[in-house]
């Protein structure tokens, strides 16, 4: 089964994250196949809105530990090679994401860790339940930020704030993240799926504009 899944609902796209087992943690064909998704939706003309999800109880852990412990156990040289593919992959998603022409929306339950929050971050709107927590997780790795987070954050959250979320590792609730500005929407528990929709017609249904024009 596909760890990514897309489909076309009129003009809408949903692309969703199909790893729940693995809480949505990303290896590097998971990466290249939402990079893919966004590709195949925004080559259709009728795609005025793309909303991201997830299946399971977690958007997404961000990289895939047990995938990085395989690759450090491969040896030096192959371990290179494949953390070099595998950063690739992710910040080819996030270039994607930063010259669609139309809005991405994305839709948190449980919250997001790692790639997971630089993928929100790359979004236009983030609708988040309100039992989500959101986990830069670089700094309990020892890893350098990924994903553009390290360009992005300042950016949505001033450079303040940018900088306790990431060297200090706070791990804001949804009320905080709203506060923030690291999401826009706080969702109800049950409504995610609903508020999240709703906001997506919203877009969907307004004059159409070039979303580079802000971004």
């Amino acid at each position: 089964m596909s760890d990514i899944l897309c489909e076309q609902r009129g003009g809408l796209g949903v692309i969703t994250l199909n790893r729940p087992r693995r809480l949505n943690a990303f290896h590097t064909g998971m990466a290249r196949q939402l990079d893919e998704a966004l590709s195949r939706l925004t080559s259709l003309s009728e795609i005025r809105v793309i909303l991201i999800r997830a299946e399971g109880a977690y958007f997404s852990a961000g990289g895939d530990v047990d995938f990085f412990k395989e690759t450090v156990a491969a040896g030096p040289e192959a371990a290179q090679q494949a953390f070099a593919e595998l950063v690739d992959a992710v910040h080819a998603v996030i270039n994607r994401l930063a010259v669609l022409p139309v809005p991405v929306v994305a839709a948190v339950q449980g919250g997001a860790a790692g790639f997971g929050l630089s993928l929100l971050a790359a979004c236009d709107l983030v609708v988040a339940e309100r039992n989500s927590r959101f986990n830069p997780a670089y700094v309990g790795l020892g890893a350098s930020p990924d994903g553009g987070i390290s360009w992005m954050l300042p950016r949505l959250l001033g450079l303040r704030a940018a900088r306790r979320l990431l060297m200090l590792g706070e791990t804001p609730d949804a009320n905080a993240a709203l506060d923030l500005g690291l999401i826009d929407v706080i969702a109800e528990t049950g409504e995610l799926a609903a508020t999240a929709e709703a906001l997506a017609a919203r877009l969907a249904n307004s004059a159409r504009l070039c979303r580079t024009c802000w971004a």
